[in-house]
């Protein structure tokens, strides 16, 4: 069985590791930090490694000497480029290249409710996401679809792909196959702006974003009363015809639950809290979302 080394970072790498550190023999693992997330798993790759006695090594210790003790080297979640990548680096990106290249990949596909995400296992060149690929698995997406449940799902998808590569590795056979340029399309980076709802956006899309942002992430933002808040959970609501139709604004409460008017279509507000955790209580009608 093939000697792996794994560079895991954030949630998907350590859900990868986690399934696959059993397949074969550990020859390294390494991680970093990762901010933003509710809970930085950075921690239990550590603790894994320990408890199988692993060689851990810090992403900031990494040394190219470290390559020639495995026969293929995983990066899947990694934030990092490699110093004097090994030939046998294979990097899993949460996709199915050629489409979505780039940054928070899964985020952007749910955002735009794609009937599937995938994992794509490929070999790196100087231009990003393009390179060969060894291994592809899709995922069919059903809505609406948090995003927690959806990288679980695709822990599994990267384990897939993997032993794909692995049985390629035994074989001494590491031959991936081109991409299609002709399809290429790319995710930009996100940052905290990006949680922000925008009310003028249809119903369905931004329930798309609250999911997709949602735990592990720092869930979608929206102001009330002046207060930014964290909006967890919504769901959509029978449209109204309104004469002049004012995204943002409370239309009813109804249970405690505000009914906001979007772009298209009606949501309600079935979870929120503000900054430091306390949950968000509704009582005043009278109030535009977003200001």
């Amino acid at each position: 069985m093939a000697r792996i080394g794994y560079l895991a970072g954030g949630p998907k790498g350590f859900e990868f590791f986690e399934r696959m550190h059993a397949r074969g023999t550990v020859a390294f693992v390494s991680s970093h930090p990762v901010k933003n997330l509710d809970a930085d798993p950075y921690g239990d790759v550590v603790r894994l490694a320990e408890k199988h006695g692993y060689k851990f090594v810090p992403h900031d210790q990494l040394d190219p000497s470290l390559w020639s003790s495995a026969d293929v080297v995983f990066a899947a979640g990694w934030q990092f480029l490699v110093k004097d990548a090994p030939e046998t680096l294979v990097v899993f990106h949460d996709s199915p290249l050629p489409r979505y290249r780039g940054f928070a990949p899964t985020v952007t596909a749910l955002v735009n409710g794609e009937p599937e995400v995938g994992v794509t296992a490929f070999k790196p060149i100087a231009a990003p996401d393009a390179g060969p690929i060894y291994a592809q698995v899709r995922v069919p997406v059903t809505y609406p679809a948090r995003i927690g449940d959806v990288y679980r799902r695709l822990a599994d998808a990267y384990a897939e792909a993997a032993m794909q590569v692995v049985a390629m590795v035994d074989a001494g056979k590491l031959v991936g196959a081109p991409q299609d340029e002709s399809r290429a399309t790319y995710s930009i980076w996100r940052d905290e702006k990006d949680y922000g709802i925008d009310w003028s956006w249809p119903a369905d899309r931004i329930e798309r974003l609250v999911d997709a942002v949602s735990a592990p992430y720092g869930g979608a933002r929206t102001t009330y009363g002046g207060e930014e808040i964290v909006v967890d959970a919504v769901r959509r609501v029978p449209e109204m015809k309104f004469e002049i139709r004012q995204p943002g604004k409370i239309w009813s409460l109804q249970d405690g639950e505000p009914v906001v008017v979007c772009g298209e279509g009606m949501l309600a507000i079935v979870a929120a809290r503000r900054l430091d955790g306390r949950p968000v209580h509704f009582r005043f009608l009278r109030r535009r979302l977003g200001e």
